[in-house]
């Protein structure tokens, strides 16, 4: 009899051995869970999950925006290529004409013109130059271009036209730029970008903020004068500088304001 009771506590001793340890009502799926989740090193589940969900939405906002400025871009682009197409369908000019137009171009660009516009009217030929159109010196490159009279802008041999009203709604005038109507009758801006424009914030203005002394290599930062008031404040390559006269050059006081001086 007495063995019998070892033998059964035994017997119980390895079952219970073999079996993982449990809580009362909880599986080993369930425990294997709770050791996954934030609260079971010290952190609140919930708050967790609401962080979660917050850099969801701010990551589907954040692609909306991108997928809306992708689309508005496109649409745009096409807006102005058809306009590009209507102006050279009534310049009367043939298509070959303007790919040699065009190739014309390209040759001038070569021509280094410092801050000359005559150079560039010297090196281009009257078949090269659209109704409206211009030779200048590009203030950025300091080379020959084709460009457009105010209220026009150069693009695929031709001189596009700003509109002046969409509808009801004035699209004003601006320099290095013309507005074109879109969709439910807006102003929409198109900056020369082909000679380094590039819209404001505000879409009201045409920067280039390589040169611009306004606006020198961001938006709103307007390059200092001369310290001591002898030469001109310019901006180069999108950086602020002192065009000093002969015999003086840049200077900076131990303070960093420039000024020129010999």
């Amino acid at each position: 009899m007495f063995a019998k009771s070892l033998l059964a506590i035994a017997t119980l001793a390895l079952s219970v051995a073999a079996s993982p340890v449990q809580i009362a009502g909880t599986s080993e799926a369930a425990l294997l869970e709770r050791s996954l989740v934030p609260e079971f090193i010290g952190l609140d589940k919930r708050e967790s999950r609401s962080q979660a969900y917050k850099r969801i939405a701010v990551a589907k906002q954040r692609a909306a925006r991108k997928a809306k400025r992708a689309l508005d871009e496109k649409e745009n682009h096409q807006l102005f290529e058809r306009a590009v197409a209507q102006h050279q369908g009534e310049s009367g000019v043939s298509k070959r004409d303007l790919e040699a137009r065009e190739l014309s171009v390209r040759a001038l660009r070569n021509v280094r013109c410092g801050i000359s516009d005559s150079v560039c009217s010297s090196a281009a030929l009257p078949s090269d130059i659209p109704a409206n159109g211009l030779t200048k010196c590009s203030q950025s490159k300091h080379r020959c271009i084709i460009s457009c009279k105010a209220g026009f802008q150069y693009r695929g041999g031709v001189c596009v036209a700003s509109a002046t009203t969409c509808g009801t709604n004035t699209c004003g005038s601006v320099d290095n730029g013309i507005f074109l109507c879109g969709a439910g009758a807006k102003c929409y801006l198109f900056c020369d970008s082909a000679n380094g424009y590039a819209s404001n914030a505000s879409k009201t203005a045409c920067i280039a903020k390589s040169v611009d002394v306004d606006n020198c290599g961001t938006e709103g930062n307007v390059c200092p004068s001369s310290y001591n008031g002898v030469g001109v404040a310019t901006c180069r390559a999108s950086k602020c500088r002192l065009t000093c006269p002969v015999g003086t050059f840049q200077q900076t006081t131990s303070t960093g304001l420039a000024f020129c001086g010999n």
